[in-house]
Formats: structure tokens, C-alpha cells, sequence
């Protein structure tokens, strides 16, 4: 009897046998042979012989995050030269999420202000800076300018003083969630967080039938930028890693789709 530790040798197995471990190792519906063969390709390793590919530069990660928002219709106004200056100006050390910020701030909330404005309007774009100190009504007022036939949006308390913020536009209600309700002072600079001030929003646009929703779509912690998009375009920026929300249904949950 032979030993249970030795090695067959091979060419004392009978041909058929030797075709039907060979196809194993080459063959996908083998089984564990096979997926160990190509774990190294699942994981990115190259195999023996073949060049590895670097990472992507900043501005390669940059041009691409632009291309995504050119491809669902933003940014119309954002030719290859001036891209290339506000290359020229970007920080290459900082991370990815804070250079394409300051690219959107360049572009929405450079220092012309005619084409701002005009890009901001074109775009239905909200960019809202802690530093200029808007209040929670002034931001409200903001968003229904951006989409003007929802006509007039208020921000109040349910009751009086003491009551629950609420957005009301005739008789749509939306809630506003805050950690200090009663305290809230809606005159006052960031006396409500901007983003659930743009969720509650896009709950009474949702109510109206509009189509389109705001979406984060960068946020440093000072500065926050939304645009009102379509539910296709919205997926497709998700899809892309390009918003603040990274999966499929908290878009749509945010958005009150």
C-alpha cells in the first residue's frame, strides 16, 4: 500500500485523469482551483511579467470628477482653458474632496460676479459658505429663487414661539428636524443645519411634483454645495462617487424620491 504522505507521480495517472486536472486549473466552473487562480487579478496584482499601472494624479482624479458633472449637465460654462487655470491654482497636496470644493467655489463664487450668478441660476446650484453667515430663512428664500415656480416656501414654527420648525408652502407641511427646536432663532446664522434645511426642502418639492431634487454634492464643513437635478442624473453622479451621499438609496431617501 502506498504511503499517505507520498507524491504520486504523475505519469502513473491514467490519461484521462491527468485531462480532467488540467481542465480544472484552467476551467471557471471547477471550483476552488480555478478561483484561486485568479485571486491575484481580483485584487489588483500584477502578475509575473506585466507593468503595474499607478494611481491616478490629482488632476486626473479632478478632470474626471468634472467629466461626470459635464455628462449630466453641469459646468456648460467650463471651457478646457479656464479648467486648466483653475488647475494652476489648486493645492496638490490637499485631498481629492477638498480640491474638487475649491474647484466648484472657483467656478460658482469666482470673482466675476455676472458669470457666477449666471452659472449658479443655469446650474440650480446652492454654495453656502459658513463664513457669509446666512440664516436659516435666507437660505430657504435662496433655494425657491433657484427653482422659482415653487413659488413662495416659509420657514416657521408650528404654533407659535414654542412650536416644531416646519417648511410650508399653502398646505404642504414639511418637518424640520433641529437639535434646539424652541431656541432656534431662523434669523440667525446656522441656528438650523443647511443640509436638513435642503432635505426638508426637497420633501415639498417632492409633495408639488417637481422633478427635480437638491443633492449634496461636495461639503468640507465649512462650505456646502447642493444642486437641484433629475433622478436619472443624480443616480448617474452616484454612480460616479460624485456626491455626498455615496449610496443609491440615501440619495433617494435625501432627495424624497
Amino acid at each position: 500500500m502506498q504511503p499517505m504522505n507520498s507524491v504520486t507521480d504523475p505519469d502513473s495517472l491514467p490519461p484521462e485523469m491527468l485531462a480532467e486536472m488540467e481542465s480544472a486549473l484552467v476551467d471557471e466552473s471547477a471550483g476552488p482551483s480555478a478561483v484561486l487562480l485568479d485571486i491575484p487579478d481580483a485584487l489588483g496584482i500584477p502578475m509575473a511579467g506585466e507593468p503595474s499601472v499607478p494611481p491616478p494624479t490629482p488632476e486626473e482624479n479632478d478632470r474626471a470628477f468634472v467629466q461626470s458633472l459635464r455628462d449630466s449637465g453641469l459646468l456648460v460654462d467650463l471651457s478646457e482653458s479656464l479648467l486648466d487655470v483653475y488647475f494652476a491654482s489648486l493645492d496638490p497636496q490637499e485631498d481629492s474632496d477638498a480640491r474638487q470644493i475649491d474647484l466648484l467655489e472657483l467656478y460658482y463664487a469666482g470673482t466675476d460676479e455676472v458669470a457666477s450668478a449666471r452659472r449658479v441660476t443655469g446650474d440650480h446650484v446652492l454654495f453656502y459658505r459658513e463664513s457669509d453667515e446666512a440664516s436659516a430663512r435666507t437660505i430657504i428664500d435662496s433655494l425657491c429663487l433657484l427653482l422659482p415656480d415653487v413659488g413662495e416656501v416659509k420657514l416657521e414654527k408650528l404654533g407659535g414661539d414654542e412650536g416644531a420648525l416646519i417648511l410650508r408652502r399653502g398646505d404642504i407641511i414639511s418637518a424640520v428636524d433641529s437639535e434646539d427646536e424652541e431656541g432656534a432663532n431662523l434669523d440667525a446664522p446656522a441656528s438650523v443645519s443647511v443640509r436638513e434645511l435642503v432635505r426638508s426642502f426637497n420633501v415639498v418639492l417632492g409633495r408639488q411634483g417637481v422633478r427635480e431634487r437638491f443633492v449634496e454634492l461636495a461639503a468640507d464643513g465649512t462650505r456646502e454645495l447642493y444642486v437641484a437635478i433629475r433622478v436619472a442624473e443624480a443616480l448617474m453622479l452616484c454612480n460616479a462617487d460624485c456626491l455626498g451621499d455615496e449610496d443609491v438609496d440615501e440619495v433617494m431617501e435625501y432627495a424624497a424620491w
